[in-house]
């Protein structure tokens, strides 16, 4: 069950670590699962997503940067979830790469996180007028959410947060997330190695902006995520978008789009490079949008150069 934003209690038995090596059987942890998924038992193949639930995985832990005041079940800089099991980890490997034959998802993850760190700076560039714009709507002393930060680019637009809590399920990244608060001077910041597709009931109504910078094309479900942001968004809260988006139908760069796609979300860690972004935002009817087109310079991601941005205010 969830304490609060980011704690999972860890109250299952250790029989569940034998059940773990046991493979699929009858479900004994129902109980456990925390999205509409259904059962994330690991004795059960209709759910792997949330393995490390049922096996009692995750727990509190805390790991202060500075003056090493943040205590254990603190929101302080530093704390996140993080793993303890080493046989969840060998359990949750060897599925994907059952699932991908020889090049994993963790291998592609790991792979994505390298590049995305070696590029990360010349992309905040190509959007850096436009981020600058965009965060001026981010008000002072209150609390964010950044879905799919990566590797911190976006922090160092922030002024004086009450807190900053990231969902960012590349646990690849989050040495630099980490670092990356630190340098920005966020006082509070709270890291949770899950991404924006699972709902959490503690973070109901919490935050007062949402933010997502070229996160939604690779989602693999848009819709659920801007529900999501709305539930977690309080009355009257903003979200905050930036996202490259596809060309106009009919354009030879959207044939190009698609047809290099499959590609880039095996890639880009699932980036669809013909995805409409900007109609799923517009048309979604718990938001009032202001969507606005931005062209980028011509650059090796030259099929990225439409990107649209805007604020939706929670109706």
């Amino acid at each position: 069950r969830s304490d609060r934003l980011g704690f999972v209690t860890n109250s299952v038995s250790d029989r569940t670590l034998q059940d773990l090596q046991n493979g699929p059987g009858e479900c004994q942890h129902a109980h456990l699962c925390q999205s509409s998924r259904g059962c994330c038992c690991v004795r059960n193949s209709c759910c792997g997503q949330h393995a490390h639930v049922a096996a009692g995985a995750w727990t509190r832990a805390t790991e202060p940067f500075k003056d090493g005041s943040a205590t254990e079940g603190s929101t302080g800089i530093g704390t996140e979830l993080t793993s303890l099991s080493s046989t969840q980890h060998a359990y949750n490997k060897k599925r994907e790469k059952d699932k991908m034959g020889i090049v994993s998802a963790y291998t592609r993850k790991g792979f994505f996180a390298m590049m995305y760190s070696l590029v990360s700076e010349s992309v905040d560039q190509k959007f850096h007028s436009v981020k600058e714009k965009l965060f001026e709507e981010v008000p002072e002393a209150c609390d964010v959410l950044e879905i799919g930060p990566g590797v911190g680019a976006n922090f160092k637009y922030y002024r004086n947060l009450k807190s900053l809590t990231a969902y960012e399920p590349n646990t690849h990244m989050h040495q630099q997330l980490r670092e990356q608060a630190s340098e920005s001077g966020i006082k509070h910041f709270v890291l949770v190695g899950e991404g924006a597709e699972d709902l959490f009931e503690s973070a109901i109504g919490k935050f007062d902006v949402v933010v997502s910078t070229l996160v939604l094309c690779s989602v693999k479900q848009p819709d659920v995520v801007l529900k999501n942001v709305e539930t977690w968004l309080k009355p009257g809260g903003k979200f905050l978008f930036l996202e490259h988006v596809a060309e106009q139908k009919g354009t030879s760069m959207r044939w190009f789009q698609t047809f290099i796609s499959p590609f880039t979300r095996f890639a880009f860690d699932g980036c669809h490079a013909d995805r409409c972004s900007d109609c799923t935002i517009a048309a979604f009817p718990g938001f009032k949008a202001e969507v606005h087109e931005y062209y980028t310079p011509k650059d090796l991601f030259f099929w990225t150069q439409r990107n649209v941005y805007g604020v939706a205010v929670k109706a």
